[in-house]
Formats: C-alpha cells, structure tokens, sequence
C-alpha cells in the first residue's frame, strides 16, 4: 500500500521510511520488554511460543515465518550446542 504523502518528493519519502523504522524499533523493543524474564533479561523461547499460543499466534502463522526460519538458521550454526528447551534470546538477537 502507498501512503498517500510519498508521491510528494524524496525527502518525505526518506521521512516516512525513518519513521517507519523508527515505529518498527519501537515495536521491537516493547514486544521484547513484555515476553522478557525478569531475571534473565532474555526472552525463554518456548515460553514466547507457548505465550504466543495462548494468545491465538500458532507456530505456523504466517507472520512468524520469518523468526522460525531464524531460529532454524541458528541451531544449524551452532550444531546442536544450544538445547532448544535451554534456548534464550537477548533483545540483539531478538531483532
């Protein structure tokens, strides 16, 4: 969808791109600060799914392809080092 102010001319473009990354980080940081453990400050990742089920958001929404696809990525690299029951994630590796 085109918002309606980009056909204007570049620098509102690059003011709505910066916003839009700005909002995106944003989000980011308040979604990890919500499923985050206290102790820790990571996020436990089978809690995060089971909470994300819960909460109606299956493993295999759509909008989690991305995160599950890196997750994989991940334990492939690290060949196993990492149980995925003992798996936590810092607000880094979370972006």
């Amino acid at each position: 969808m085109m918002r309606e102010n980009s056909v204007i001319g570049g620098s509102l473009i690059r003011r709505s791109l910066s916003h839009d990354i700005t909002l995106r980080t944003h989000l980011q940081e308040q979604i990890f600060n919500l499923y985050r453990d206290e102790k820790t400050g990571k996020i436990y990742i089978p809690k995060f799914f089971k909470e994300l089920n819960d909460g109606g958001i299956r493993k295999d929404d759509p909008r989690l392809a991305s995160v599950i696809r890196q997750l994989r990525d991940a334990e492939h690299i690290d060949h196993g080092v990492f149980d995925q029951e003992h798996l936590y994630l810092d607000s880094e590796a979370f972006k």
